[in-house]
C-alpha cells in the first residue's frame, strides 16, 4: 500500500514538471498557450533575470550617450572624429552594464572605473586639460558666432592639440557613458530622457542647431528607453499606432508654428512673439525700466523711487552706464544688428584685436592712455575705481561706461562683441568693478585728432586696430533707408554736408531742441508710421528715448556711426562717491563714433546737457530734475500711493515662484510615490516565493477590477480561478505556470482597463491609483 501511494506522488511530480514551463524558458520570453509554444516579445519576462535584458541596456545606454554628444559636438562645431567619440563609449557601456548585473559587483565595478577615469585624468592632467580647452574654445567660438558675443578664448598648447583633443574626448564619453549606464540600469528611465532632452537642447539656447540626423538619433533613443522601461508585456499595434499618432500631432504643431513664426509676417503673432519674449525676460532678470527700444513700449514713465543700482566710486563722476544697445532701426523699434555681420571678412576679428590688448568697447580709454604719453598738454584725467551692486535693476547686462578701461575686462563677465556686456546666468546680481577714465568736463573734443594718431608715430597696434573697427563700424551703424534720407534732405540743416563729429553734435541738439519739446506724459507710436517722420511732423513731444532715437538717426544721415542706447544715467553731487540710483535715472542717449576715440556718450536730451561747455555729455543735469520737475509737480500727491508697487511686484513674483515651486513639489511627490508602490507590487509578483508572487498577483487584479467598477467573482476565468483556490486552499504546491497563469491574467486586465479608459481616466490611473 505505501509503495503504491510511493508511485502515486512519482507519477504526480512528473505530471506536474510535464505541465511546467521550464525556468530558462519563461526568462528567455517563452509562453505556453493552448498547450503549445509562441514566442513573442515579453518584456516583463525578459526583466525576470536582468542576464537577458543586458543587451537592451548595453545598446540604450550607448546610443543614449552617442546621441547626446554627437548633437552637442555638431551644435557647436566641436572639431573630433565621432568615432573617437564611439568606440569608448561603446566599451563603457558593454564593460558597465555587464557590471551592474549583480548589486555587489555594480558597487564595485562602478566605484573601480571612476577611480580609473579619475587617475587618468590625473596622469594625463596637461593633455585632458589642453583637449578640455581646445573643446571649449570650440563651442566658445559658435556661441560668440551666433550671439553676437565676444567671449575671450582659453589659451592651448597648438603642438599636441589634436591628440589632446581626442584625449579629452575619449574622457568624456566616458563619463556620459557611465552616467547614463547608471541611470538606466535602476530604470530611471523618465530621467534618462529629461537628461538627453536638456543635453541635446542646449545648442538651441545659444541658437546653435545640430545636424538632423542627430537629433533623429536622440528621438529615436528616447522613445527606445521609454518603450523598453515603461511597457510591459505585448507590445501590441495600437501601442504603435499611438505613438505614431503622437509623433505626427507634435510635428505637425511644430511644422505649423515654425511656418508661422518664420515665413507668415501675422502682426498678432509678432505682437505675441514680442510679448513673451519682454515679459519671459522681464520674469528672468527683473523688470527693465526702460522699453529696450521697442516703439509699442514708448509711452508714459511711470517711476516709484524704488533703488536699482548702488554704485562706490573712488572719486566722483558723471557716468553713462550702458545696458541695452539699439544698432538697427526698424518699424518696429530697435532691434540687434544681424549676426552675419561678424562674418565673412570679419571671421575671427575679435579674437585678432584680443592679441593686441584691443578691446572696441574699451577705445576711448585706451585712446586718452596713449594721448597722456605723447601730449603733455593733455586735460587732466584720472583713472578711478568703480563698484557695482545691482539692486533690482534688470541682470540682463552688467551696465558699464564707455570710457571703461581694457585692464577692467577680466574682472567682467561676457563681452556681447561689440554692443555690451550680458551679465552670468539668471537673476544673477552678483557686483562688480571696473575702472574707467575720467577727462576734465568730459571735453572729448579738447583730445580730437592727436598728431600721434593722425600722423601715425603712436602705438601701431592700437592705430591699426582701430581703424579696422572704425570701417567696420562706417559698415553696419550708419545705414538710413532711402526715404528717410529723402525726408532728412527737406528739413534738417547743413542737409547732404560731411561733418565734423563735434559740429554734428551741436547741429543734432539744436534741431531737436526747437522742434521736439521735452514731455514723459506721451503715447505709442501709431501704427504703420515711420517713428522720426511721426515724431518730428506730429507728435512733436517725448522724452529721452524719443530724443535719442532721432538723434541717431541724424547722426546716421551725416555719415556718423550712431546707436541707440539705454542704460542709466548716474550724476553724483560733489563729493559724493556713494550712490543709489533710483527708477527715474534710467535714461536713453546715443553714442556715436568718433575716430580714435571709439563709441562716446552725447547728450541729446534737453535739460540733460549744458550749453555752454563743449561736453558731449554735460554735468548730468542732476539727472534731468529741471525736466522731471515739471512733469511731476501734478502727480507729487499721488507719490506715497505708489512707493509700494515695486514691493507688491516682486510679492506677486515670490508668490508665483512659490506656487510653481509647490506644483513642482507635488508633481515630484505623486511620480516618487507612484514609482514606490509600483516597484513594491512588481518586486512582490516576481518574488521566488510563489504564494506571494500568487497572493500580489490576486491583490493587483482585485485593485483593477474594483477601479473599472466590476465584481471580481463574476469575471475571473476558471483557470486563474482555481488557481487561486489552490493557493488559499490546497496544500499542493503551487507551480510557475500557476504563478505565469495568475499574473499574464492580471497583465491582460491591465491592459483592458487601461485602454478603455479615456485620457483622464488613464492619467487617474497611472498617478492617483497607481495601477499602472
Amino acid at each position: 500500500m505505501k509503495n503504491k501511494k510511493t508511485q502515486i506522488e512519482k507519477e504526480h511530480k512528473k505530471d506536474r514538471k510535464k505541465r511546467m514551463i521550464p525556468k530558462r524558458k519563461l526568462q528567455n520570453g517563452l509562453k505556453l498557450q493552448n498547450n503549445r509554444q509562441e514566442i513573442r516579445l515579453d518584456l516583463q519576462a525578459l526583466s525576470v533575470k536582468e542576464s537577458n535584458y543586458l543587451a537592451i541596456r548595453i545598446v540604450l545606454t550607448f546610443l543614449a550617450s552617442v546621441s547626446v554628444l554627437f548633437c552637442c559636438f555638431s551644435a557647436f562645431q566641436v572639431k573630433v572624429s565621432l568615432i573617437v567619440t564611439a568606440v569608448p563609449a561603446l566599451v563603457m557601456a558593454v564593460i558597465s552594464q555587464i557590471l551592474f548585473l549583480r548589486k555587489k559587483s555594480g558597487w564595485i565595478g562602478g566605484t573601480g572605473m571612476a577611480i580609473v577615469i579619475a587617475v587618468l585624468s590625473v596622469i594625463l592632467l596637461n593633455s585632458v586639460s589642453n583637449g578640455f580647452s581646445a573643446i571649449a574654445n570650440d563651442v566658445l567660438r559658435s556661441v560668440n558666432k551666433n550671439m553676437a558675443m565676444a567671449n575671450l578664448m582659453f589659451v592651448v598648447n597648438e603642438d599636441s592639440l589634436v591628440a589632446d583633443e581626442y584625449i579629452a574626448s575619449i574622457i568624456l564619453s566616458l563619463l556620459v557613458t557611465f552616467v547614463f549606464a547608471i541611470f538606466i540600469r535602476f530604470h530611471l528611465n523618465v530621467w534618462v530622457v529629461l537628461l538627453q532632452f536638456l543635453l541635446c537642447a542646449s545648442g538651441f539656447m545659444y541658437k546653435c542647431i545640430p545636424s538632423v540626423w542627430t537629433l533623429v538619433l536622440a528621438g529615436v533613443t528616447m522613445v527606445g528607453i521609454l518603450l523598453a522601461g515603461n511597457i510591459k508585456g505585448r507590445i501590441t499595434k495600437d501601442m504603435y499606432a499611438g505613438m505614431l499618432v503622437f509623433a505626427g500631432v507634435l510635428a505637425g504643431a511644430a511644422c505649423l508654428i515654425f511656418i508661422l513664426l518664420t515665413y507668415i509676417p501675422i502682426p498678432v503673432v509678432d505682437d505675441i512673439k514680442d510679448s513673451i519674449v519682454y515679459n519671459g525676460g522681464n520674469l528672468i532678470y527683473g523688470k527693465n525700466d526702460y522699453p529696450e527700444g521697442s516703439f509699442k513700449r514708448f509711452h508714459t514713465v511711470e517711476t516709484n523711487g524704488s533703488k536699482k543700482l548702488h554704485i562706490e566710486m573712488s572719486e566722483p563722476a558723471v557716468m553713462y552706464l550702458r545696458g541695452y544697445v539699439g544698432s538697427k532701426y526698424t518699424e518696429d523699434g530697435w532691434t540687434e544688428n544681424d549676426k552675419d555681420i561678424y562674418g565673412g571678412d570679419y571671421e575671427g576679428v575679435f579674437e585678432y584685436f584680443a592679441k593686441f590688448n584691443y578691446y572696441p568697447l574699451a577705445t576711448l580709454a585706451s585712446y586718452m592712455d596713449i594721448t597722456k604719453i605723447n601730449d603733455a598738454d593733455m586735460p587732466l584725467s584720472d583713472i578711478i575705481s568703480v563698484e557695482v551692486e545691482n539692486l533690482a535693476a534688470s541682470s540682463k547686462y552688467q551696465y558699464l561706461p564707455e570710457n571703461m578701461t581694457y585692464d577692467s575686462l577680466p574682472d567682467l563677465y561676457a563681452p556681447k562683441k561689440d554692443v555690451n556686456f550680458v551679465a552670468q546666468g539668471f537673476g544673477n546680481r552678483k557686483p562688480y568693478r571696473f575702472y574707467m577714465d575720467t577727462l576734465s568736463k568730459n571735453d572729448y573734443e579738447s583730445i580730437y585728432n592727436e598728431s600721434w594718431y593722425t600722423e601715425g608715430t603712436g602705438d601701431t597696434d592700437f592705430i591699426d586696430c582701430e581703424q579696422t573697427y572704425a570701417y567696420f563700424a562706417s559698415q553696419n551703424y550708419t545705414e538710413v533707408s532711402d526715404e528717410m534720407k529723402q525726408y532728412f534732405d527737406r528739413t534738417l540743416p547743413e542737409a547732404g554736408k560731411k561733418l565734423n563729429p563735434f559740429d554734428a553734435i551741436d547741429v543734432v541738439r539744436h534741431y531737436l531742441r526747437d522742434t521736439i519739446t521735452y514731455s514723459e506724459d506721451v503715447t505709442a507710436n501709431d501704427p504703420g508710421t515711420d517713428f522720426v517722420k511721426n515724431l518730428i511732423e506730429n507728435k512733436k513731444e517725448g522724452y529721452s528715448v524719443h530724443f535719442a532715437t532721432a538723434a541717431a538717426m541724424m547722426f546716421r544721415y551725416y555719415n556718423i556711426p550712431a546707436r541707440y542706447v539705454e542704460g542709466y544715467l548716474v550724476a553724483p553731487e560733489e563729493g559724493e562717491t556713494s550712490i543709489d540710483v533710483l527708477d527715474q535715472d534710467a535714461h536713453a542717449w546715443v553714442e556715436i563714433y568718433v575716430n580714435g576715440l571709439g563709441f562716446i556718450p552725447v547728450e541729446v536730451t534737453p535739460g540733460f546737457y549744458s550749453e555752454d561747455d563743449n561736453s558731449t555729455i554735460g554735468n548730468g543735469a542732476v539727472s534731468g530734475s529741471d525736466n522731471q520737475d515739471s512733469e511731476s509737480e501734478d502727480s507729487s500727491s499721488d507719490q506715497d500711493n505708489n512707493d509700494n508697487d515695486d514691493s507688491t511686484e516682486i510679492n506677486l513674483l515670490y508668490i508665483l515662484i512659490a506656487i510653481v515651486s509647490l506644483l513642482v513639489l507635488f508633481l515630484i511627490v505623486v511620480i516618487v510615490r507612484r514609482a514606490v508602490v509600483c516597484s513594491k507590487r512588481k518586486k512582490a509578483m516576481k518574488s521566488e516565493n510563489r504564494e506571494k508572487a500568487v497572493a500580489a498577483a490576486s491583490l493587483y487584479i482585485e485593485a483593477l477590477y474594483k477601479y473599472a467598477g466590476k465584481k471580481m467573482e463574476e469575471s475571473l476565468p476558471s483557470e486563474v480561478i482555481t488557481v487561486l483556490q489552490k493557493n488559499r486552499f490546497s496544500r499542493e504546491e503551487l507551480d510557475y505556470t500557476d504563478v505565469a497563469v495568475v499574473r499574464d491574467y492580471a497583465q491582460t486586465v491591465k491592459q483592458e482597463v487601461y485602454h478603455s479608459s479615456n485620457l483622464w481616466g488613464r492619467c487617474r490611473m497611472r498617478f492617483v491609483k497607481c495601477l499602472i
